[in-house]
């Protein structure tokens, strides 16, 4: 199920999902649809209790909730990515370069969810915020291609391209 390209980061592989964890039944749509918490009776996304220690470079590959969160994402379910990510920014200090890079990742699911929903100033205002923690785009990191990814988000937004960006992991 989960398969990295450790022969070069140049070459990634595809995988349909990073976890077999399952997706929730709709993507929460701010304004659109029924926000999650109004349905105590059905849990809309898994929490995810294995985080033991904060992520870093070493343990990105076997951090279930981040690679849930990626599958979230390659999937359109932006503010389920938040929400996921969320705690996984605040075990890691919220101050450390893994939780810079969370939070970047975070306003950039953010952006696409307010595309998603028609707030196309909005989603540039957000874009740029995120642009300030994922400074060091140039480089892979926690294996998600900086500078592929923040590229793709901003076609995106700008509407250069139809569909959405996707995250493909490399090791």
């Amino acid at each position: 199920m989960r398969k990295f390209d450790r022969t070069s980061r140049e070459n990634t592989v595809f995988i349909e999902k990073y976890t077999n964890l399952p997706m929730p039944n709709y993507a929460f749509l701010p304004g659109i649809n029924q926000h999650p918490n109004k349905n105590p009776q059905q849990r809309h996304i898994l929490e995810i209790q294995d985080v033991k220690e904060p992520i870093n470079e070493l343990n990105w590959q076997n951090t279930q909730a981040y690679l849930y969160a990626i599958d979230l994402f390659n999937r359109g379910y932006y503010w389920e990515v938040h929400e996921v990510l969320e705690n996984l920014w605040i075990k890691a200090g919220k101050e450390t370069e893994p939780a810079t890079f969370l939070k970047g990742i975070i306003q950039l699911a953010v952006a696409l969810l307010k595309v998603k929903t028609g707030n196309f100033y909005g989603g540039k205002r957000l874009y740029n915020k995120a642009m300030i923690h994922l400074q060091r785009k140039e480089r892979i990191y926690l294996g998600i291609n900086l500078k592929k990814i923040v590229d793709e988000c901003e076609k995106y937004i700008r509407k250069e391209i139809d569909e959405p960006p996707v995250i493909m992991l490399i090791a």
